[in-house]
């Protein structure tokens, strides 16, 4: 047993010393008594069968079965590749079988240990890859994230829709300060506003089309407002400007036109009641 433990001994130590570089490499150098702690589900049969038939007690004894498979196969080849010398070993003397059991045992300790690193360097890779997969959120968990982050998808349409028409109130609350509305005649309704002391250039105080446009026309005849039909300018205003926005320069001289329409027929007004 002294002889065998001299063979042997270097072997394993070398093999316990390469198993724990391995785990500190992966995991650091972490000392905690907790997994010694006992657990009542740690000798409920119910709780260990599910763990081994779970997919990751599946993966590991497939893992563990492997590498007993792949370690036996090594240690076969090489022994069966030695096996002459094995043989030899009745006419040798005690030193000279010592030194050739040196030597095998010497050549299968590292193939194994050469062959447990690749097979660690493995078992890393997968188990970073699964760890980061595991971190990985759900669909389901994506969406309740998304749920507390912006709130319910149904309160913030709810919400928005309010916001529709509440903005939509307020429009049509201006159209009655418009100086002029261009229609389509029909489909489209612009209002527009115009200050010259206090403006750049006019301003979209509301528009819309089908029934909105309807409804924008009823509250301009309403206070008052003109209403003077233009299709194309209708038609481009309502593309290119947003309620609230400045009409763009290369739709000043329509624009243009049309209020100055408008003003010669308010002075004109103006004036028959003065007379």
């Amino acid at each position: 047993m002294s002889d065998f433990a001299l063979i042997v001994g270097p072997m394993m130590l070398f093999l316990v010393v390469v198993a724990i570089l391995v785990n500190v490499a992966q995991v650091g150098i972490l000392f905690t008594g907790k997994p010694l702690m006992p657990k009542a589900d740690r000798i409920s049969p119910l709780s260990g069968i599910k763990r081994i038939f779970s997919k990751k007690g599946l993966v590991e004894l497939a893992k563990s079965l492997f590498k007993v498979f792949v370690v036996g196969l090594v240690t076969y080849l090489t022994l069966t590749s030695a096996a002459d010398g094995i043989f030899a070993f009745m006419q040798m003397n005690v030193s000279q079988i010592f030194d050739l059991s040196t030597d095998l045992v010497f050549d299968l300790g590292v193939r194994l240990v050469l062959l447990l690193l690749f097979m660690a360097i493995l078992d890393y890779a997968f188990q970073r890859f699964d760890y980061e997969q595991s971190m990985k959120m759900t669909k389901q968990e994506v969406k309740q994230e998304l749920k507390q982050q912006e709130g319910d998808p149904m309160i913030r349409s709810r919400v928005r829709s309010l916001q529709r028409e509440m903005s939509q109130k307020r429009m049509m609350s201006d159209v009655g300060e418009a100086d002029v509305v261009v229609t389509n005649p029909t489909h489209l309704a612009i209002a527009i506003k115009y200050d010259a002391e206090n403006m750049h250039a006019p301003v979209i105080l509301a528009k819309g089309q089908r029934l909105v446009a309807q409804r924008i026309k009823e509250l301009a005849r309403e206070a008052g407002v003109p209403l003077v039909e233009n299709k194309p300018l209708a038609r481009a205003l309502f593309k290119a400007v947003q309620v609230g926005e400045q009409i763009p320069e290369e739709l000043f001289r329509a624009t243009a036109e049309v209020l100055a329409f408008v003003f010669q027929l308010k002075r004109g007004q103006s004036v028959a009641t003065q007379v």
